[in-house]
């Protein structure tokens, strides 16, 4: 075999590994991409399943301060509605208890948190405008 012979089959043997590599690299790619797109998926689902259970609650608490304030009545939200206002009775007296032991209750300072992070309402900028000039008239 000659040194030109030798080179020939080097360049054959570095071309063919050239390609299998560009091959080996896009099926990699392709299964990244694949991988990503599945991932993707996924977290859209995960995402979309919070969202669901989010607007379930809000639409039980609606439908909870409905009934609660008169807006809706029906026989089919009763029991439940019962069982909620039964447990609301048991929380407000071991509330009740807990002070009078001298601690807070978690869901106190919890709503006491939410409602100071919470921006006034305009309803209320009103009210405390109106307010002030009648102070100072006094």
């Amino acid at each position: 075999m000659s040194l030109g012979d030798t080179e020939k089959n080097l360049q054959a043997a570095l071309s063919k590994l050239s390609n299998l590599s560009m091959k080996g690299l896009g099926i990699a790619r392709d299964s990244i991409v694949q991988s990503s797109h599945t991932v993707k998926l996924k977290l859209d689902i995960t995402s979309l399943e919070r969202d669901k259970k989010r607007l379930i609650s809000d639409l039980g608490n609606d439908v909870f301060e409905a009934i609660k304030d008169g807006r809706l009545k029906t026989k089919l939200f009763t029991d439940l509605f019962e069982s909620i206002k039964g447990i609301e009775e048991k929380i407000s007296a071991k509330e009740t208890e807990l002070e009078k032991s001298g601690e807070v209750s978690p869901l106190k300072e919890e709503a006491k948190a939410e409602e100071e992070s919470k921006p006034k309402s305009k309803e209320n900028d009103t009210k405390e405008a109106e307010k002030k000039p009648e102070e100072e008239k006094d």
